[in-house]
């Protein structure tokens, strides 16, 4: 009888440091949901903020014409941003609701783990809504755009996913990854309502592609010198958003990553004058793949006092 006793004190010492930790675990949810949230109340000011930047330089009429489609990308960016940050918190208030329901249970419901297993039908749509607002927007964030984050995303490929990760987790688990839906939500909206706005210091609010400006240093060589031709576009590129390629001679494209780059041609052997062909492909404002080229002359003489210097 004894040793049943010992045993039967042991077991109740485990099961109240299970408990303890337990404990433990959901203080840390707790924690980390609070702070979470505070982050997301944050993106969602920024959100703001972006509407308000783009409504003030529409404000000036001279601008406003030319800038007017940017703002209503930006602010069908933050309709969308807000209705999915809507649906995450209403589901918190049916978690804290079921909860408060039943002060003795621990666990969320599977009914309430169904009913927020459709987020992974809402929140699809969301991200797709957002990417038809401008065609770059996709381009630029396909891979940078996490609903659930970056470690679920690659998880979690339906509805019923999400109902069966949630099953049975505590409410703190629960709120918790609720506070990390919202924060990539807003996030999310955020950075690709910015992207919008950093377009018109980019491209001066006209989005009709990028015209090739070609130099060269110098004009006038001896034969077999160098010539440094240096080529970019008059609108420099955010991330290359036109999938600029250069071409020179009928070499192989080289992608143009930051709005300018340098070339080293050799000059002929021969006086005379030559010139240098150029090409660069980019991606236009409706996807389409177009060209435009472009030639660079330059002079072979015996000697510079012969050609006037």
């Amino acid at each position: 009888m004894l040793k049943r006793y010992h045993l039967l004190v042991c077991f109740i010492f485990i099961l109240s440091a299970c408990r303890e930790d337990q404990k433990h675990v959901d203080k840390l949810f707790q924690v980390s949901a609070e702070s979470l949230a505070a982050a997301a109340v944050m993106k969602a000011q920024q959100l703001e903020f972006v509407e308000a930047r783009i409504a003030e330089i529409t404000e000036v009429p001279f601008r406003a014409e030319k800038f007017k489609p940017i703002e209503i990308s930006i602010k069908r960016i933050a309709t969308f941003t807000n209705a999915a940050s809507q649906q995450v918190k209403v589901l918190g208030e049916l978690l804290t609701t079921e909860n408060h329901a039943d002060p003795g249970r621990t666990t969320v419901t599977s009914d309430w783990a169904k009913l927020a297993g459709t987020l992974y039908t809402q929140l699809s749509r969301f991200r797709d809504s957002v990417f038809s607002v401008d065609w770059p927007l996709r381009t630029e964030f396909s891979r940078d755009f996490p609903l659930f984050g970056a470690g679920l995303d690659s998880m979690i490929k339906s509805a019923d996913d999400l109902s069966d990760l949630l099953q049975s987790v505590t409410y703190p688990a629960a709120g918790s990854f609720l506070s990390n839906v919202q924060f990539n939500i807003l996030n999310a909206g955020w950075k690709c309502a910015t992207y919008c706005l950093e377009s018109i210091a980019y491209h001066d609010g006209c989005d009709s592609g990028p015209n090739l400006i070609i130099a060269q240093n110098p004009q006038v060589v001896l034969p077999d010198a160098s010539i440094t031709i240096g080529f970019g576009v008059g609108i420099f590129p955010y991330r290359n958003r036109y999938k600029m390629e250069v071409a020179v001679n009928d070499s192989p494209f080289k992608p143009l990553q930051n709005g300018i780059e340098n070339i080293v041609v050799k000059a002929e052997r021969k006086a005379g004058h030559y010139k240098v062909p150029m090409v660069i492909k980019y991606v236009d404002q409706d996807g389409k793949r177009q060209e435009i080229r472009k030639v660079v002359e330059y002079t072979v003489v015996d000697t510079l006092c012969g050609a006037g210097f």
